[in-house]
């Protein structure tokens, strides 16, 4: 059920796995991360009459040609932050029981950003898992200084969240500016978006609606319908 025979091959590991010196990473998600994969494939044990207790997906990259811990390959893919939700690990993991989460007593925590460099403030959204830009960075800057204080762990998790690309793509929404040049390099039409998505899939759509093309529309724009 895990491996497709052609491409792929399985092996059923019951102690630490050896990668002989190859350099190897793995990531696992962190508890209380959805794992869909794990999901589908527990569905699947039970529709095969097998009793499962748990499953968890881990995907692990082999370096071949390298040796070491660390290879440059695996490092490249750990430095690339494309694990979202994950901790990477530089050896074959093998447990015999899943980490599970940990009661949490709740206490106010203060991030002091009012007196940040911009290079300090740059580090903070990067040590944080905030992921914003260093003009968003200044603009919760200024906010707070206003307010004459300090904000919440929460508060700028909050916002880093509001402002991700994941809630209100801001690569989509933002303003472009398009050259469209000959096979010469020199330009010969420019066009203008204030807001990419607005002015493109959002405006021709309108047009069809309004061309009594909308009977095969359930529901566009709105409630999160693409």
């Amino acid at each position: 059920m895990l491996a497709d025979p052609v491409v792929e091959s399985a092996q059923l590991v019951r102690e630490a796995m050896k990668d002989n010196g190859c350099s190897r990473i793995e990531v696992h998600l962190k508890p209380g991360v959805m794992d869909p994969v794990a999901a589908s494939t527990e569905m699947a044990i039970r529709d095969m009459g097998f009793d499962v207790k748990e499953v968890r997906h881990g995907p692990g990259v082999s370096d071949r040609g390298e040796t070491g811990p660390r290879g440059a390959g695996a490092d490249r893919l750990a430095r690339a932050g494309q694990w979202g939700g994950g901790i990477g690990a530089f050896c074959p993991v093998y447990s015999r029981e899943f980490p599970r989460g940990h009661a949490y007593e709740f206490s106010v925590r203060r991030v002091e950003i009012r007196k940040l460099s911009d290079e300090q403030l740059m580090k903070l959204s990067r040590e944080s898992h905030l992921f914003l830009s260093l003009a968003e960075m200044k603009a919760i800057q200024n906010y707070f200084l206003k307010q004459n204080r300090e904000p919440t762990d929460i508060e700028l998790e909050t916002l880093a969240q509001t402002w991700s690309e994941h809630c209100v793509h801001k690569t989509l929404k933002s303003a472009v500016d398009l050259e469209i040049k000959n096979e010469r390099g020199e330009t010969i039409a420019t066009r203008h978006y204030d807001n990419l998505i607005r002015d493109t899939i959002f405006k021709s759509t309108m047009e069809l609606m309004e061309a009594g093309k909308s009977d095969f529309c359930l529901s566009v724009f709105a409630d999160n319908a693409g």
